[in-house]
């Protein structure tokens, strides 16, 4: 055997004993960030987390800590880089969202007003890596996306969305005229069809035609109606993924369709071949403003048991119909067809939704 091989070796089996033998503790440390980026949900934060090497590279039994990696702008990013091995065939480094599921589904809405700054590409392919994780139709896995930055190709999406919006928010204005939480709402809308040429990332969700024997994915038929279901199934599944994962990261985002009013135009603007189809725009950057926590409507409003109408805990809090399920008053089979049983006067309900 030769020297520079067993030499190799035994790197690879100290580097590997090593890499076994540290925990991991997965932190992601955010300082504050530049001109008055959100620093909601971020912090110093520490997941548990199985037996695995720290950051930072082993060799031969000693760990070397990974240099800080800052964010564009001079802050750290709002997520870890672990380091891994030196083996030749594993990835040097992988990016890491710490914050638990519900905090960001607790949290998460659509945000609108974004700053100009910047969005790390590192993290844009991350999130939509994750995005891909959703499940899929038949698993054709048959969602891509475009990811817009360039000034011409979004100049070209803003003169869609402003079109768009123009004719249908003046309804909504119209309407809404005596609403001041609807028009709050709209004012957003409004703004970031003013500066959609500024957004630093527009994503397109898109779903490319995929055969398996007669049957044809990506495309949407007319008739019979449980075939929008499906086409819309795929890829509405991802396009959440990617809003959860932008929270996750720090950054805002919103699910918007104005700009596909035409899809013919917006294919033009995108250079989409005829089997590839946009679906939803998903605008995205650094946030103005504070996220969450959202008011919703109470649970017991919107949920039925077994058939439309059984509403047990109808005007209870998701705490307060939990506490009922508790003794014994439930979805009871018996309710079919009978009027709902409601709580209480004041007994658990939430705040007005907004």
């Amino acid at each position: 055997m030769r020297a520079g091989s067993s030499s190799r070796r035994l790197r690879r089996a100290s580097s590997a004993q090593c890499l076994a033998n540290q925990p991991l503790q997965l932190t992601a440390t955010v300082r504050d960030p530049p001109r008055g980026r959100p620093s909601a949900g971020h912090g110093r934060r520490r997941v548990n987390s199985p037996a695995r090497p720290a950051a930072g590279r082993c060799y031969g039994g000693s760990r070397a800590a990974a240099p800080e990696r800052p964010a564009v702008g001079g802050s750290a990013r709002p997520f870890e880089v672990l380091e891994m091995s030196s083996d030749e065939h594993r990835p040097s480094s992988r990016l890491v969202l710490d914050m638990p599921i519900e905090e960001a589904m607790r949290t998460q809405r659509s945000t609108r007003r974004l700053k100009t700054d910047p969005v790390d590409e590192a993290l844009i392919l991350h999130i939509l890596e994750l995005a891909m994780k959703a499940p899929t139709g038949g698993n054709r896995q048959n969602a891509e996306f475009i990811v817009v930055r360039d000034p011409t190709v979004k100049r070209e999406l803003a003169q869609l969305n402003r079109i768009a919006w123009r004719t249908y928010g003046s309804v909504w204005k119209f309407f809404a005229r005596n609403d001041d939480r609807t028009l709050r709402a709209l004012k957003a809308v409004d703004w970031q069809a003013d500066h959609y040429d500024d957004i630093p990332v527009v994503v397109v969700a898109c779903l490319r035609w995929s055969t398996y024997g007669p049957i044809v994915s990506g495309f949407r038929p007319p008739f019979p109606p449980f075939l929008a279901a499906i086409y819309y199934g795929s890829i509405f599944p991802a396009v959440q993924n990617l809003l959860l994962a932008a929270r996750a990261a720090g950054l805002g985002a919103s699910l918007t369709v104005m700009p596909l009013w035409s899809v013919t135009l917006a294919r033009r603007a995108l250079g989409l071949p005829i089997w590839v189809s946009p679906v939803a725009v998903i605008p995205m950057g650094w946030p103005h403003g504070r996220y969450g926590p959202t008011i919703r409507r109470p649970i017991g409003d919107v949920v039925h048991f077994d058939r439309y109408g059984n509403q047990p805990y109808r005007g209870m809090s998701t705490e307060a119909a939990a506490a009922s399920a508790q003794h014994g008053v439930g979805a009871d089979p018996r309710m079919h067809g009978k009027s709902s049983r409601r709580a209480p006067v004041g007994a658990g309900r939430s705040s007005p939704s907004r």
